[in-house]
Formats: C-alpha cells, sequence, structure tokens
C-alpha cells in the first residue's frame, strides 16, 4: 500500500496546535511502518496556512498550496494519511468529496481503524470516517471561534482599561500581564531628547545618528534608522494613551480604521510627555510630510476611487501597455489606465456645464486665526522673559502655536493657488468645452492631475461605466 503524510498547523497566533510538524510526521511514519506500508509522496506540509473560512475547495487549493499539490499527486499514493482529521480543519467534508470521487482513501493515525487495501476499498461503503471527520471539524471550527472571540474582546478591553494592547514600545519593559509596564529612564531620557531636536526641526537623519551614537540599543536589531524613531515619536503611548484597532487586515492587506472606532483609553503607565507635547509632534510630522515631494504618474492619481470599497485606486503595471488601476483589496474591479481615462474624459466634459454654472467654493478666511495665535506667541514670550515660564515650558509653547500658525498659511496658500488655477480653468472651459476631453487624453498628466485636483475631490466609476464626479 503506497501512503503519503499529511501535516499541518495553523496560522493563527491564538490558536494552539497539539502536536507540532516533526512530532506528526513521525507519528505518521511509526504507524505506516506498523502496518507494513511504504511512504511514497510527500510529506505535504500545510505551515502557516489557515484551513477554516472555506467553502470551496478550489480557493483552497489556491491559497494552499501543499493541500494543491497532496490532491494533484494522487497518482503516487492510495492513502493520504495524517495523525488526526483536524488537520483539515473546516476543509474536511470538501476534501473527503473529492477523494471519494478520485477513490482514493483519507485516513486518521488515531482515529480510523486499519489501512484497507487499494483494490478492496469501497469509498461509500463505510460511515464511521465521514462521521469521524465532521465531528473533528464542528470541534475545531468552536475551539478556533472560541479563541478568537476571546482575542477579539480581551485585547481590546485591554486598551480600554489603560493596559497596553499587545506588546509596548520602546522604552518601557514588561512586568506582568496585568499591571502596566515599567519606565526604563535611560531609554526615556533618549527618547525626550529625540523628542526636543524633532520638535526643533532637526532631521530624522541625524536624530538616527544621534541615537546610535547613544549606545543604547534599538528595540529590534543594532542599527536605528530614521523611519524607526519617526514611527516612535508620533506613537500616542508616550503622551498616557493606549489605542488598539487603528488597522484591520482585510484579504491580508493592512487597511486604516476611522479614529472614532478606535478604542481609546487613558495609560495606566507612566508617560515619558503630555498630550499637548504629542500633538506637537504631529504637527510638526505632517509639515514635514508636506515638504515633500510627491510625482503623479498619471492623470488620475489620488482621484479615482473603487466603486466596491471607496479606496483610492493605484497605479499598477510596468508595460505602458498594460499599465492598470485597482485598490488593495484582492479580487475588488480593476481598469485599464487607458479605458478608465476615456470614460472619465468623457464624464468631466459631459458635466463641465453644470460645474462651470454652480456656486464656487470661496477660499477659507484664517487670517484672524492666525493673528490670534500669533499673538499668544508673543504673549508666551513676555511671559517667558517675566519668568512665568521654564525654557522648556516656553519653547514647547512656541514650538506648538507656530507648527499651528505654519499649517494655517500653509492651508490658506495652498487653497488660494488652487481657486486661482480654478478661475483660470474655468475661462478655458467657457470659452471651448469640447477641448478639455482632448487636453485630459493627451495633455501632460501631471499637469492634467493638478488641474482636476482643484475641481474634483473624487471619481467613481460605476459598474455601469457611469461617471459619478464629487466636484470641488
Amino acid at each position: 500500500m503506497r501512503i503519503a503524510i499529511l501535516a499541518g498547523v495553523s496560522t493563527d497566533a491564538q490558536v494552539k496546535d497539539k502536536a507540532s510538524i516533526p512530532d506528526q510526521v513521525q507519528f505518521c511514519r511509526a504507524y505506516i511502518k506498523a502496518n507494513n506500508a511504504a511512504e511514497t509522496a510527500g510529506p505535504y506540509i500545510m505551515d502557516g496556512y489557515s484551513r477554516t473560512g472555506y467553502d470551496s475547495l478550489e480557493v483552497a487549493m489556491r491559497e494552499i498550496p501543499p493541500l494543491a499539490q497532496a490532491i494533484n499527486e494522487t497518482d503516487k499514493y492510495d492513502i493520504l494519511l495524517m495523525d488526526n482529521f483536524d488537520r483539515l480543519g473546516d476543509l474536511g467534508f470538501i476534501v473527503k468529496t473529492r477523494f471519494k470521487k478520485l477513490h482514493k482513501q483519507l485516513h486518521s493515525a488515531r482515529q480510523s481503524g486499519k489501512f484497507i487495501p487499494p483494490e478492496k476499498y469501497d469509498p461509500y461503503s463505510d460511515d464511521s470516517g465521514d462521521i469521524s471527520m465532521h465531528v473533528e471539524g464542528i470541534i475545531q471550527t468552536y475551539r478556533i471561534n472560541k479563541l478568537r472571540r476571546g482575542w477579539n474582546i480581551g485585547i481590546p478591553e485591554r486598551a480600554r482599561v489603560g493596559l497596553p494592547p499587545l506588546g509596548v514600545p520602546y522604552g518601557y519593559k514588561i512586568i506582568t500581564k496585568n499591571e502596566p509596564p515599567a519606565l526604563l529612564p535611560d531609554r526615556a531620557e533618549l527618547l525626550v531628547s529625540l523628542k526636543d531636536q524633532f520638535l526643533s526641526g532637526t532631521p530624522l537623519t541625524t536624530l538616527a545618528q544621534f541615537a546610535q551614537d547613544s549606545g543604547l540599543p534599538p528595540m529590534r536589531g543594532e542599527i536605528w534608522y530614521s523611519r524607526v524613531i519617526g514611527g516612535m515619536l508620533v506613537n500616542p503611548f508616550y503622551a498616557g494613551q493606549t489605542i488598539f484597532g487603528k488597522s484591520k487586515c482585510v484579504n491580508g492587506i493592512k487597511i486604516p480604521v476611522p479614529q472614532s472606532q478606535w478604542v481609546i483609553g487613558t495609560g495606566r503607565h507612566t508617560p515619558i510627555w503630555d498630550i499637548d507635547t504629542h500633538y506637537s509632534i504631529l504637527a510638526e510630522n505632517n509639515r514635514r510630510r508636506g515638504m515633500r515631494v510627491r510625482v503623479s504618474y498619471h492623470a488620475l492619481t489620488g482621484l479615482l476611487h473603487c466603486p466596491m470599497c471607496g479606496a483610492v485606486m493605484h497605479h499598477h503595471g510596468h508595460s505602458q501597455r498594460w499599465v492598470y488601476l485597482r485598490c488593495n483589496i484582492r479580487g475588488h474591479v480593476s481598469y485599464r489606465y487607458q479605458d478608465a481615462l476615456e470614460t472619465v474624459a468623457a464624464g468631466i466634459a459631459d458635466q463641465l456645464a453644470t460645474y462651470s454654472s454652480g456656486p464656487r467654493e470661496t477660499v477659507v478666511d484664517n487670517q484672524a486665526e492666525i493673528k490670534r495665535l500669533q499673538s499668544l506667541r508673543l504673549k508666551v514670550q513676555e511671559g517667558f522673559e517675566a519668568n512665568l515660564y521654564t525654557p522648556a515650558e516656553a519653547g514647547a509653547k512656541i514650538s506648538r502655536l507656530e507648527s499651528e500658525i505654519h499649517r494655517l498659511q500653509s492651508q490658506h496658500q495652498r487653497q488660494a493657488q488652487q481657486d486661482a488655477m480654478r478661475r483660470e480653468t474655468l475661462k478655458i472651459i467657457d470659452a471651448n468645452p469640447a477641448a478639455m476631453r482632448q487636453f485630459i487624453l493627451t495633455g501632460d498628466p501631471s499637469l492634467i492631475n493638478r488641474l482636476l485636483h482643484t475641481m474634483i475631490q473624487g471619481i467613481t466609476i460605476t459598474p455601469q461605466n457611469e461617471v459619478q464626479i464629487e466636484w470641488l
């Protein structure tokens, strides 16, 4: 009798398998030897693949290559052996159905009886294997669902009561699971120094070298990187907040979650700085981000939205002939770029008359708020000179005010530029509306993109090939 071994462990970190892969293979091989059979294929190892949530064997085979290999190589064996039927998870029944059609046996070393010689095997003569597999599937599903319910309830609750939901950031160490983490003084001192330099405008690359020269190692590895420091400084944990649920995984892709859905708690740990300082760090980070030059690779960058999830559709592909647009979720609609551009150009041309005759949005007048903040900055300076504030307090307050003033000034300037560009565009449209479609199809993509962004918030192509435009 020709035997192949199938082994597997779950990818879910919360599910604790009873036996490791080597233990499963060793147990099966001992079982094969005791029954005077021969291992002629495999072993097929499903290590790190989830076997739950599937209702189609074809989909499971596509996403679990070892399972697909085992099913496609049934000419190499008569019996597929595993230590326990629960190794198949939810897939047990549909795999069993396929094996019946192939006239092959599924066998459990712990649950089935003796091997049946291939020439005597009748897949419809005995239901005990089906019953065992069905029972194991129910038990496995219950066990996984119970653990996941505990995860879904317990982890957010930790954040709500002020405990770190998962790990702790740099500068802290875990005492026990139900106690707030302890602050490490030398790490905290380094973080404060990095924060002060960051708020004063020091580049992240310089901060990385400063951290490297401090002699304190990063959380992982031996080298400090600028992106690591940038990510650390914006962590609200240092300002006394515990947060869970800022993103979620959909089809293996991490997507952001609206802030209104986050679980936010007041941390029971010792913060390194206050919440106002955290907001100053975020403002400085946004200021630096606004200074980066972003290149528009095509005319619809940041404008076209997926009709299935609403996310922005991105540019994919290298050959100019086969460039296409899609969001980050697998299975959602995608468009060939040139086809999408022609559809959008026609839709914009058709709807321009309504847009150009409608009311225009004026530039937000934030000059009064800018003057108020500038007055506050002067008062802080006077308070410092009158010894009402320490240098550190005055510096932090002035830094926050200057960041907000810069943000408002940049917002006003950007809106004024967009408004001026919009007015010039409308003059061209009124003079020759038909030229707009041709310009979108043949003009410089970067220029087109900047122009469209002055008029349009978002574009969606419906399944009926209709163009829905959210005008500014």
